[in-house]
């Protein structure tokens, strides 16, 4: 009769176990799930702030359109890259509308670069003006903010990635169907210096 008890007991506990276990399994889900859900706040961010830069630039463009003299091929690309990511639908947990949305994002801080430089070297008294002036320290904070809101980014999606690859979060994975989320990178037009340049085409 005691080997009966103790057979019980030995089953209860397994039991007991198996449900500690699936209740830890089950909980990790919901961290994967809340994990991604905070992938998503942090790519809203960086969202907003390209919406803020997105808004300065026609004030910008119109403030140096205003120079008579200016050179239209510089304000052109600005324009250009501009309407590019406002063409762009992103899904920021697909990989590939992603990368086309940081490239485009790129080429826009690429061409409000060298609007910029060109500006300053060619046109000093436009860059001197006051409403240049703050234009331009708005467009500068305004890419801060971005670098900063896309470090938090980065930082939430390898959070997010190392916790996929670990065996709970595998197996919770199972169910929760989390996808691993594309790192922000920096676009190659991006990592090239802005070069200016001052001859006539």
């Amino acid at each position: 009769m005691n080997w009966k008890v103790g057979c019980l007991g030995l089953v209860a506990g397994g039991i007991m176990m198996v449900m500690m276990f699936g209740c830890a399994v089950m909980n990790e889900g919901v961290t994967l799930k809340q994990m991604n859900v905070s992938c998503d706040e942090s790519m809203a961010n960086v969202l907003s702030v390209y919406q803020r830069r997105h808004d300065l630039i026609p004030n910008l463009v119109n403030t140096v359109k205003g120079s008579s003299t200016f050179e239209h091929d510089t304000l052109k690309d600005v324009i250009e890259a501009r309407r590019q990511v406002t063409n762009l639908n992103l899904n920021a947990s697909d990989p590939k509308s992603l990368e086309k949305f940081m490239n485009a994002q790129g080429a826009l801080t690429v061409a409000t670069t060298n609007l910029a430089n060109f500006v300053r070297e060619k046109y000093p008294k436009l860059a001197s003006t006051a409403l240049y002036v703050g234009l331009m320290a708005q467009l500068e904070g305004t890419e801060n903010r971005a670098n900063v809101e896309r470090q938090k980014y980065n930082a939430q999606v390898t959070t997010l990635n190392k916790e996929l690859v670990t065996i709970t979060g595998g197996l919770a994975n199972m169910w929760a169907h989390v996808e691993p989320r594309k790192m922000w990178e920096v676009s190659a037009a991006a990592q090239e210096a802005p070069v200016v340049n001052f001859e006539k085409k």
